[in-house]
């Protein structure tokens, strides 16, 4: 089994995607090895949430249609590949470099904003991974939406990992907007992932459930 999980941080990478994506789906076709891409919530414009594996991709930046483009590229070469459309993912453990820059905004006291207006359904890196050994394991060729249950705004999951963190000086962690920011972002990107929850045993955790799991594990 190939698992694709490459990814690109702030723009770097892009061009590598396609190409990268054509030439592993040719050739898990050609060795006749299964094949799960990680594809993006960013395939979509936010404008018609919430979207099902079934529709109509429309991207709005390079990195959305760097990610549409592959998906369509590895269908056509490997149409028994699994495209498996993530969203944001964080850790519980150690912190993701996102959650770093929050966290080191609340010792300097650096004005941080966190958007209000941008909808995703992050979900637990871990929880991710267990999900994905699972989707190894099975025949699940096609688009397949593994978001976590619940539809987050940038401001309520970061306030959610602070407190995880035990940061309790958040002062200066500000409420924003996409549209004060001038940024070029899809606002809604709430995914619906009833297939996965058909066709697969382990469940997508809320940010809860996955900071009460990591509790436990600590016990």
């Amino acid at each position: 089994v190939i698992i694709h999980a490459a990814c690109s941080e702030q723009g770097k990478g892009i061009e590598t995607i396609v190409p990268a994506a054509g030439l592993l789906a040719m050739q898990s076709t050609e060795r006749n090895i299964r094949f799960i891409h990680l594809s993006t919530d960013q395939v979509f414009d936010g404008t018609s949430a919430p979207y099902t594996e079934e529709s109509p991709t429309n991207p709005i930046n390079p990195y959305g249609h760097a990610k549409a483009q592959a998906e369509a590229l590895i269908r056509s070469l490997n149409p028994k590949a699994t495209i498996v459309r993530t969203s944001l993912l964080y850790d519980l453990r150690t912190p993701d470099r996102q959650t770093v820059r929050l966290i080191e905004a609340t010792k300097t006291g650096e004005r941080y904003r966190l958007f209000v207006d941008e909808l995703r359904c992050p979900i637990w890196v871990e929880n991710l991974a267990e999900v994905l050994l699972e989707v190894a394991t099975k025949n699940v060729p096609g688009i397949l939406h593994l978001g976590g249950p619940e539809s987050l705004n940038r401001w309520d999951l970061g306030m959610g990992l602070l407190q995880h963190f035990e940061i309790t000086q958040t002062s200066n962690i500000q409420k924003g907007t996409i549209e004060e920011s001038g940024l070029v972002r899809p606002k809604n990107l709430t995914m619906i992932s009833s297939r996965a929850k058909q066709l697969l045993r382990t469940p997508p955790l809320s940010l809860p459930e996955a900071r009460e799991k990591v509790q436990n594990l600590k016990i």
